[in-house]
């Protein structure tokens, strides 16, 4: 192993705490919906949504996650293309869309630092952390690599990361459109403004469904909204229950098949109830669903890339130095967000790298260099893990272009 035991069990713990508590966030945002669309109170969507989730993540695994992603991710895009339509439609045309909308809600980014308070979108924040919380997301992330896993050879997982490297920005379009349609109608409609609070955002999709479509098209298209949060939540306690198991249960004892899948289910289960648990405190945290889910990513994915980084890139850090870097980059961030929330939530990925590196290599010093041996099948210059069957640096390539194009 690159790393020794200690570590595998703070990069696991770390993970586990941030996905946990983002799944009890997603399992919030998804009863939200219902309770709209029940008109019934939240804590009982709350429940019926933990436990829904539970159940079928429970009886199929991850067959079932995969299976059941396709099909969301179809009624998920139904379901925007419905929302802008019919706003369209209700506004007038795109161009009265954008001339209701408020000239201040359409600067997107600013240039401002983000360090000081001053922006809730500064241009730097947002590319420098986001390239980082995206490369720990997809990279790191046990809830998107499972998915990478499930495939057949290494290459076929390569062509479904450049796939969804390709589509991501078109897919994120097509959120931000429906915002500014649906923002529109909001503007300028008495019965949606009185159903949805300025300090209540979350709701106005949902209201906005209920209020302003066909009542024959509104079962759809709560369908489309649960899809969005149920694909994330069922492949997020998926992760949970495959890291515990993992790094904490089968890593040192060997279980027969039918008494490892016994207690995985258990895992699972216990996960389950703990995220619900976990949904109930979300309403006391500041921000919209989209901005707490990928606030406490923030908080941990920085010092969780800089681990798998320097591992891969790094002969000279042993373990007790990246041991002392997650927990500084961790804790620096906590302090960011508790006492210092004039700095932008994005600008943590990078400042948490960036410590994790910094102390890892400092502590690493004092110490004796890891024994090459171990080590050397590891990395990046004299390891066999990044052998590809196919010449991807055109690949690479067009994924740059795409970016500067962007």
């Amino acid at each position: 192993m690159r790393y020794d035991a200690s570590v595998r069990y703070l990069i696991s713990g770390v993970f586990l705490v941030s996905r946990g508590m983002a799944a009890g966030v997603i399992i919030y945002a998804t009863a939200i919906v219902l309770a709209v669309c029940l008109e019934v109170p939240l804590w009982i969507t709350i429940l019926l949504i933990g436990v829904v989730t539970l159940i079928y993540d429970t009886i199929g695994g991850m067959k079932a996650v995969v299976y059941s992603d396709v099909v969301q991710m179809v009624i998920l895009l139904f379901g925007i293309m419905a929302c802008i339509f019919f706003a369209i439609e209700e506004v007038g045309s795109i161009a009265k869309i954008f001339a209701i909308f408020p000239d201040d809600r359409m600067r997107a980014i600013s240039m401002a630092s983000g360090f000081d308070g001053s922006s809730e979108a500064p241009f730097w924040g947002i590319l420098l952390g986001g390239f980082f919380l995206y490369i720990s997301y997809y990279g790191t992330d046990q809830s998107q690599v499972q998915r990478g896993l499930s495939s057949d050879t290494t290459e076929a997982t390569k062509k479904s990361l450049f796939f969804n490297g390709i589509v991501r920005f078109p897919l994120t379009i097509m959120y931000m459109l429906m915002g500014i349609a649906v923002g529109a109608v909001y503007f300028q409609s008495a019965d949606l403004q009185a159903a949805v609070p300025p300090d209540k955002l979350d709701y106005m999709i949902p209201q906005y469904i209920l209020l302003h479509l066909p009542s024959g098209l509104r079962a759809i298209l709560f369908a489309a909204i649960l899809a969005a949060a149920m694909s994330s939540l069922d492949s997020a306690l998926n992760s949970l229950s495959a890291a515990t198991m993992r790094d904490f249960i089968t890593r040192k004892r060997h279980y027969e098949s039918q008494r490892e899948l016994f207690l995985s289910k258990v895992v699972t289960v216990i996960w389950g109830l703990s995220i619900t648990a976990f949904a109930f405190a979300v309403g006391a945290i500041q921000g919209t669903v989209v901005e707490v889910v990928n606030k406490i990513g923030s908080a941990f994915y920085g010092p969780i890339v800089a681990t798998f980084l320097i591992g891969v890139i790094s002969k000279r850090v042993n373990s007790r130095g990246i041991f002392a870097g997650i927990i500084a980059g961790v804790g620096l961030n906590l302090y960011l967000w508790l006492l210092q929330p004039q700095v932008y939530w994005m600008w943590w990925n990078l400042i948490g790298c960036a410590v994790t590196a910094v102390v890892a290599y400092g502590f690493s010093g004092f110490g004796a260099a890891p024994d090459k041996k171990t080590i050397n099948e590891y990395t990046i210059t004299d390891g066999t893990i990044f052998t590809a069957e196919r010449n991807w640096m055109p690949y690479y390539i067009a994924l740059g272009v795409y970016f500067v194009l962007m």
